[in-house]
């Protein structure tokens, strides 16, 4: 009797780097405990200007060092970044687009010394809505929130050419999904936390399919197995082995009805031929 067994993992390991955050650091103006007030940017007189020359201001470009050594220049506003400007960092990387009240706030691209570029949209200094994320040759389209990877479609490329395309929440696969592997197998139905959970169907590259139950990317519970020999089985099952109660159908047309364990059938049990 063919022995079945799923040891695809989904690895989404290969995507926790694939974020937009650098370092824990957050999409502000800041950097490393730098800010921008007026102690540190000395753009106003004693004499306070009339609105007129301030509207002026706030349309012209400026360019200023920060103390930390991060560099801005775009559009001011109360001496704070607002409008449209450019952040580079001393460490590498840099945020382009729109900015309010200090910090990324509008549509943006934000790229990272290790490669990664985000292009999309912020919010308050982080990913917000949609956005894409490009790191060699790994890319994510979708929505984000609180610069995590959020919502219920998503077109995903991992860098080994692994596809998803399905939810996200916080960050994590949850929800309707089809996953792809670069050697054709693949797997549609529940995830949870980035595990295959609740039912699906995965189907490996020499045609064997899995219909059923999941916990924690096993196939457990419920679930029916073909093989490309006309085999098959229906029953329970327990970490990807067949466990419990089934019925196992030769392609010759024999039937067992009975307990399994480890695989294999086991206990009581009848065994019925075909002729």
């Amino acid at each position: 009797m063919e022995e079945s067994k799923n040891d695809k993992k989904i690895s989404p390991d290969q995507a926790e780097d694939f974020s937009v955050e650098e370092e824990e650091s957050e999409y502000t103006t800041e950097e490393e405990g730098s800010s921008c007030d007026k102690k540190d940017v000395d753009l106003i007189t004693d004499q306070r200007p009339s609105a007129d020359l301030e509207v002026a201001k706030e349309k012209e470009l400026r360019e200023v060092t920060l103390p930390d050594g991060n560099i801005y220049k775009g559009q001011w506003l109360q001496n704070l970044p607002h409008g449209e400007g450019k952040l580079s960092y001393k460490t590498g990387g840099s945020y382009q687009g729109e900015f309010s009240q200090g910090t990324p706030h509008g549509q943006g691209i934000r790229t990272h010394p290790d490669g990664r570029k985000y292009t999309g949209s912020f919010a308050h200094g982080r990913a917000e809505g949609y956005g894409e994320l490009q790191h060699n040759s790994a890319i994510y389209k979708g929505f984000w929130k609180n610069d995590a990877k959020h919502g219920e479609k998503s077109d995903e490329i991992w860098p080994d050419g692994t596809t998803y395309q399905g939810g996200y929440k916080y960050g994590a696969m949850n929800g309707k999904g089809l996953l792809i592997y670069s050697d054709t197998s693949m797997f549609e139905g529940d995830f949870v936390n980035n595990q295959m959970q609740g039912e699906g169907v995965f189907v490996w590259p020499e045609g064997k399919r899995y219909e059923g139950q999941w916990i924690k990317s096993r196939m457990q519970g419920q679930g029916i197995m073909k093989w490309s020999n006309g085999n098959k089985y229906i029953g329970q099952w327990h970490r990807s082995k067949r466990k419990g109660q089934g019925m196992f159908y030769f392609n010759n047309g024999d039937k067992y009805e009975g307990g399994f364990e480890l695989g294999e059938m086991h206990g009581k049990g009848i065994f019925y031929k075909s002729n």
